[in-house]
């Protein structure tokens, strides 16, 4: 009996310098779903350079991808599309980073580390919340949105579900309900740009963002292309991405019939996620009457 005691105290103080090695050359990324699982990576494995998240929260055909180019081309921002990642645990956040990496084909050079998340994928409350994260919640109007995604669905990226106006119209209400709870997370660590006014306002709107994103040059209106620029699947599929250039441009479509109670469902939603967003982030300031009166065929990569 007193081998096994002696045996059994061996094995404690093996196990306790094991534990003490672990915790002076490892990192501990607690999961934020109750759960206390966790992952534990080696320093080796990590980054060297911390490079905060940067999120685009938006909905389809919101001009999202060409404003990710835009900041992609930046400098002191990794990323320029969307990953699908599904944000579930602070470990995650590792995944992004190999991710951009791997999209970008360039080890991470930047501050931002860049995803554009436009469905309402799982993100924890622990990465929202975390100081260090900053998103740019992006709004467009309700009708545009619902008539670009039909277009789409129907005539660049064929899908059944875009190319319905119903659901199209489902999508864009539930995704905005999304928008205002993050929007009250955020608070003032998310910037909250109105579509419109990268079109018609597009210098005032970079320089926003400049210093919002406390960069230290500034944002240009021409942006690069990259190896998943246009491609389906992680942004705009149209022609007009490939422009390389921020600017407005007008082009004409077909236009679809979207029912009144589809159209006031979607006005609704808009209004409640617009006065979210203004109250909560911080925002550029709103579109002029003139730039209201814009010629309703005005139309930019998204």
């Amino acid at each position: 009996m007193s081998v096994w005691r002696e045996l059994w105290g061996v094995h404690k103080v093996v196990a306790a310098k094991k534990c003490a090695f672990h915790r002076r050359h490892s990192h501990f990324l607690t999961s934020t779903d109750g759960t206390g699982e966790r992952c534990v990576l080696p320093i080796c494995a990590m980054p060297k350079q911390q490079h905060s998240p940067l999120f685009i929260l938006s909905h389809m055909r919101s001009y999202s991808s060409v404003l990710s180019h835009v900041l992609g081309s930046h400098p002191q921002i990794d990323g320029y599309c969307e990953t699908h990642l599904r944000y579930r645990f602070s470990f995650d956040l590792l995944r992004l980073k190999w991710r951009v990496r791997k999209l970008t084909g360039e080890p991470l050079r930047g501050r931002y580390v860049l995803d554009k998340i436009l469905h309402n994928y799982p993100v924890s409350t622990a990465i929202l919340e975390n100081a260090r994260t900053r998103a740019i919640i992006l709004l467009r109007q309700p009708v545009d949105v619902v008539q670009s995604i039909v277009h789409m669905g129907r005539h660049l990226d064929t899908n059944d579900r875009n190319a319905n106006v119903a659901i199209a119209t489902a999508y864009y209400v539930e995704r905005l309900s999304q928008l205002m709870r993050v929007a009250q997370v955020f608070g003032r660590r998310a910037a909250f740009v109105e579509s419109e006014t990268l079109v018609t306002r597009t210098e005032e709107t970079l320089s926003f963002l400049q210093r919002f994103l406390a960069l230290d040059s500034p944002l240009e209106r021409r942006y690069r292309s990259f190896s998943k620029t246009g491609k389906p699947g992680y942004g705009d599929p149209s022609e007009m991405i490939l422009s390389g250039e921020l600017g407005s441009r007008t082009r004409e479509r077909p236009t679809y019939s979207i029912p009144s109670q589809l159209i006031a469902q979607a006005v609704q939603a808009h209004s409640a996620c617009l006065s979210a967003c203004m109250l909560n982030c911080v925002p550029v300031s709103g579109p002029s009457e003139r730039d209201e009166q814009q010629d309703p065929g005005l139309q930019l990569a998204m």
